[in-house]
């Protein structure tokens, strides 16, 4: 959310144009926080024991456009 106008970037036209309608996200559609959450819950769990050094990312695809 922008603080300086109160506009969520997200809902914006050239977001959903961009980003979504033209599939530069591959999966369509903005990412939540609980998705992010998630990832993050994952490498603090106390089960996730044989992980290093890895690089998890949380962009619906996003990086394998570029």
């Amino acid at each position: 959310m922008s603080r300086s106008t109160g506009t969520n970037e997200l809902e914006t036209d050239s977001f959903k144009e961009i980003y979504v309608k033209r599939r530069r996200i591959p999966l369509a559609r903005a990412g939540q926080p609980e998705e992010v959450a998630e990832a993050a819950l994952f490498l603090a769990h106390p089960r996730n024991t044989y992980m290093t050094g890895q690089v998890l990312v949380v962009d619906g695809g996003l990086s394998v456009v570029f």
